[in-house]
Order: structure tokens, then C-alpha cells, then sequence
């Protein structure tokens, strides 16, 4: 009996690449990428609840679950830095800090493109779960307006958690020491 696996993922190549230059800085986000896939997870949902609201019919959340990925200001406005001890990996993506020294136009651009890749290969691939959480978010709403006193939280934390643990992204320590990204 023989088995076969197979691997897919999605590489993202930038318009120019200069070995020289970007390699080192390519491979110290690439390696990053696997310690922050609950941060970009709760980014990338988090952007999707503050784009869609909460009044959304079920192509909308298609339509923008389609090109979850493609959110080039968001990975802009967002870095990725070594996390402190108790935040439970060794790097996080968060908003650079007021007073930070300014990011250089490489390090955007290859931490942009980590997360991207990132969430190429990890985000879109379960993006059911996305879309099956806004739906579950829908209906308890409807339930809460029609005065059913038992119904789940619907807020935008919970749909980013709900979203992310169903795609077993922000689970154990990263769910504990993840932050709220916008």
C-alpha cells in the first residue's frame, strides 16, 4: 500500500529582488512567519469585521474572503517585531509603537511580503471558517433582536477569536497572549 502526500502553498515573488540586499532580510521574516500566524490571523478577521460591520448578506462575505489576502495598507501599517517573554512566542505583528524609529522602506516591504505569503498559506486555505463564523455571528444577532436572552457573545472579539480557533490558528498560549490588532 503506498501513500502519497502532497504540499501546496503559494509564493509570492516582489517585482525586484536584489540578492544581495534582500536575501538576509527575506529569510529573517520568512523564519518569523511560523511564530505570528495567530496575530495575523486576528489582523486579517479583525479587518474583515471592521470592513463588512453588521449588516452584511452572505456574498459580501464572499466577495471580500475572496481577496482576504490581497490588503496591501494592512500589512503596510503593521510589523512584525520579537515579542517580550510573556507574550508566549518569539515574534508578534502589532502597529509600530508611537516613537519607534521609522521602518526602512526593506523592511516594510519584506515584512509586508512575509505576511502576505503567510497568509496565503495558511489564511485562504480555510477560509470557510471565516465565512462560516460571520455567518454564525449573523444569526446570533438575529436571535439576540428577537429578545433570546442565552445567546453567545457576537462582538468583534469573539468573532476574531471564534474565527481564528476554528482555524486551530490562535489556540493555548497564542490565544492567551495574542493582542488586539486593528
Amino acid at each position: 500500500v503506498a501513500m502519497m502526500r502532497g504540499a501546496w502553498a503559494t509564493m509570492r515573488i516582489p517585482e525586484s529582488f536584489n540578492i544581495e540586499t534582500d536575501f538576509a532580510i527575506k529569510e529573517k521574516y520568512k523564519k518569523a512567519s511560523s511564530f505570528v500566524k495567530c496575530d495575523l490571523c486576528r489582523m486579517v478577521v479583525g479587518r474583515t469585521v471592521d470592513t463588512l460591520g453588521e449588516a452584511y448578506q452572505e456574498d459580501d462575505i464572499y466577495d471580500y474572503v475572496d481577496k482576504i489576502c490581497d490588503v496591501e495598507d494592512l500589512y503596510d501599517s503593521h510589523e512584525m517585531r520579537e515579542a517580550p517573554e510573556h507574550h508566549g512566542s518569539r515574534w508578534m505583528i502589532a502597529k509600530p509603537a508611537d516613537g519607534a524609529p521609522k521602518r526602512s522602506d526593506l523592511e516594510v516591504r519584506w515584512q509586508s511580503h512575509a505576511m502576505k505569503e503567510l497568509c496565503d498559506n495558511v489564511i485562504r486555505p480555510l477560509d470557510d471558517e471565516i465565512k462560516d463564523t460571520f455567518m454564525l455571528m449573523k444569526r446570533r444577532r438575529t436571535k439576540k433582536s428577537k429578545g433570546k436572552d442565552n445567546v453567545a457573545e457576537t462582538s468583534r472579539g469573539a468573532t476574531i477569536q471564534t474565527a481564528c480557533s476554528k482555524m486551530r490558528l490562535c489556540t493555548g498560549d497564542a490565544a492567551k497572549h495574542a493582542g488586539e490588532l486593528e
